[in-house]
């Protein structure tokens, strides 16, 4: 969504830019724990070693941490003012932010990639929560 100054009068910014926190509850876990255990079992891994007995939770847990992302950071509900502060100095120009690195998820097959990211845009006089935006590059 994209708003503009006139129209954040309108709105509580923070109801703007609510943070959204992922959550898994244990009962969740164990479930999935069980899934990953059934498909390990299928593809001929014994889960009856000790290096193994506790891969389906390790593996659970992994692609939790893998998938985190910046979720419930409270340093993306900032609003930063720009440079431009209007009048005839004020010109557009272009900014860039990067490297940005980050990690993901292919969603076809599931292996995982990273890689470094650059943003740019275009400043004027006011700028809301780049930080958004960084975020979901990574």
């Amino acid at each position: 969504m994209m708003l503009f100054d006139r129209d954040v009068e309108d709105f509580n910014l923070h109801t703007m830019m609510e943070l959204q926190r992922r959550e898994i509850s244990q009962e969740q876990m164990r479930k999935f724990e069980g899934y990953m255990a059934e498909i390990f079992d299928a593809l001929g891994m014994d889960l009856n070693t000790p290096a193994t007995e506790e891969t389906p939770q390790r593996f659970v847990r992994a692609m939790f941490d893998a998938t985190e992302g910046y979720d419930g950071d409270p340093k993306l509900l900032k609003v930063f003012e720009t440079e431009c502060r209007g009048g005839s100095d004020c010109r557009l120009s272009q900014v860039i932010e990067g490297p940005i690195p980050f990690f993901a998820l292919c969603e076809h097959h599931a292996p995982p990639f990273y890689g470094l990211a650059y943003i740019g845009y275009i400043a004027h006089a006011s700028l809301r929560c780049l930080s958004r935006t960084v975020w979901r590059c990574t």
